[in-house]
């Protein structure tokens, strides 16, 4: 299975190979987990969501069989099976302060670790500004 990012794609050739699809291949039986295009394993994902982003955060289904609950706070904590980690990162830094990750530890553990190396990364970069300033 290979994936391709279409906006990459600088041309194409025909040729007289010919690719046939295996009978009963069924893509989402491939993607069926992934949270967006990795499928790795799947993992029980729980993020609360502050009541600032909870309109637009609970409107939307992320993924089947999801549970959403609202709290007395008006905040929306969203439960679900995913796969592929650094999507679901890239997706729960996307709300900033907005998103927790309640579970799994080691997901929520990845996230410590990411805001760690950058803000240790903009630390550096303020005091080099700074210098230039």
């Amino acid at each position: 299975m290979r994936l391709f990012a279409l906006e990459r794609v600088r041309g194409i050739k025909v040729t007289r190979q010919r690719f046939e699809i295996p009978a009963g291949y069924q893509p989402e039986d491939h993607f069926s987990n992934a949270f967006g295009l990795v499928s790795d394993t799947p993992m029980t994902v729980c993020v609360r969501f502050s009541p600032e982003v909870a309109h637009s955060v609970k409107e939307r289904q992320w993924r089947p069989g999801q549970k959403v609950n609202t709290d007395s706070e008006g905040r929306v904590t969203i439960e679900f099976e995913a796969a592929g980690e650094m999507e679901l990162v890239s997706w729960i830094l996307s709300y900033g302060v907005h998103a927790e990750v309640l579970e799994p530890p080691e997901l929520r553990r990845e996230l410590k670790r990411q805001i760690k190396e950058m803000r240790e990364f903009y630390r550096g970069k303020e005091k080099k500004i700074s210098k230039i300033s």
